[in-house]
């Protein structure tokens, strides 16, 4: 792909390159802001292609972006309780869990 064509990736390799230190050290993630700083560059990577232009569309489009994030990691977060509480046994194993049949 030429650079040339989509300048603003341009910045997002760079943002996603910085965010390269967390996938070389990462142990997990501190806080909400430290999910964000990994995850967003490495979405926009593709997403900046999909991106509207001008730069108020493009602002509401990125927070639509960490919106997605945040609720991919919320799912990520109820799938791992629900294992958790299904292996405690705290969670009914006779019947199955709603909209997994």
């Amino acid at each position: 792909m030429d650079i040339r064509r989509h300048p603003a990736l341009r910045e997002r390799v760079g943002a996603f390159l910085d965010g390269a230190v967390h996938e070389v050290a990462w142990e997990r993630f501190g806080s909400e802001a430290e999910v964000e700083q990994y995850s967003l560059p490495a979405l926009m990577l593709s997403m900046t292609l999909l991106a509207p232009p001008g730069e108020a569309a493009s602002a509401g489009f990125e927070r639509a972006c960490l919106a997605l994030i945040a609720g991919r990691q919320r799912l990520d977060s109820w799938k791992t309780w629900r294992g958790t509480s299904r292996r405690a046994g705290s969670v009914s194993r006779t019947r199955p869990w709603p909209g997994t049949v």
